[in-house]
């Protein structure tokens, strides 16, 4: 994803983060992303492992999208449905 761009959490594991992108990923590719909780940010780094179409909706095409993080994330802090703004890593 483009460093700015948003997307929107879907499912997130201790290792993993499923979310919708506005952008297409390349299977492979290292990003991160960050996490917003309330007034702090989480920073998510990892591995796409997956990226297909999801919908075309109001002349735009989603993504969904996963990431495989390269280390543990802190459940505690974060909450479904937050907004990711992302950049590439």
């Amino acid at each position: 994803m483009r460093a700015g761009h948003q997307g929107t959490l879907v499912d997130l594991s201790l290792r993993g983060v499923g979310f919708i992108a506005n952008s297409r990923l390349c299977p492979g590719a290292r990003i991160e992303l960050r996490l917003r909780t309330g007034a702090d940010v989480i920073s998510v780094r990892g591995r796409v492992v997956r990226c297909h179409v999801l919908r075309f909706w109001q002349g735009f095409v989603h993504y969904r999208a996963a990431l495989e993080s390269d280390a543990p994330i802190d459940l505690r802090s974060v909450r479904q449905g937050n907004k990711l703004p992302a950049g590439q890593g």
